[in-house]
């Protein structure tokens, strides 16, 4: 549960710390140290406004802040236990920003256009998250591979990619038994995806490009 200022109120017993590494995940669109980066030079400020110039949405933007505060590279306050936060930079946040821009990993924020920044990075694999919805809005129907052909600007072979390793993850299952695939979500997959909706709640690592 995210505390009402600091960082988090976790058990140090759970989470390893390591104050040297902020890499970001395999599949980021933006580094840590980007992200970092721009919460400086906006802070102190509410998601959407950090989120606004990003290649991710506002959802994707909070799960990542939250989870540099419970690494302690962020700071937030939470308005009178409302539903946003205003989030700034930690001693921990401040050096790893002053060591990028000392390396030249990252320009000067006062003399960057955050949106030409970003310009270009765009999603290039489907979101587990966007499979999980289609297929939770009827949960008990077996849904064929062209569901997802329909709804999604993605290519065929990218959409099959994530829908297999959804499978081996026991988040959705496969009937193979015709000639066309039919998938169902599991009861794994569906509540990884009613954890996007709960602040609460961290989604499971497999269910997050961000």
């Amino acid at each position: 549960m995210l505390c009402s200022r600091g960082v988090s109120s976790y058990q140090p017993s759970i989470w390893i710390i390591d104050h040297r590494d902020v890499s970001s995940m395999p599949n980021s669109l933006i580094s840590d140290v980007e992200l970092l980066w721009v919460v400086r030079a906006v802070a102190p400020a509410r998601t959407r406004v950090i989120a606004d110039p990003l290649p991710i949405d506002q959802n994707s933007a909070y799960l990542r802040l939250r989870s540099l505060a419970k690494r302690e590279y962020l700071t937030y306050i939470n308005h009178n236990n409302s539903d946003y936060y205003e989030w700034e930079l930690g001693t921990y946040g401040e050096r790893r920003v002053k060591s990028a821009r000392e390396d030249a990993e990252i320009p000067s924020a006062s003399e960057t256009d955050f949106n030409e920044y970003f310009a270009g990075r765009e999603l290039k694999r489907v979101h587990p998250r966007q499979l999980l919805t289609i297929l939770s809005g009827d949960p008990n129907t077996w849904h064929p591979s062209t569901t997802f052909y329909e709804e999604l600007p993605y290519a065929r072979v990218t959409i099959r990619d994530v829908l297999h390793e959804l499978v081996d993850i026991g988040a959705i299952e496969l009937d193979d038994s015709e000639q066309t695939y039919r998938w169902r979500v599991t009861d794994r997959g569906s509540d990884a995806l009613a954890a996007f909706a709960d602040p609460e709640r961290e989604p499971p690592e497999w269910a997050l490009i961000t």
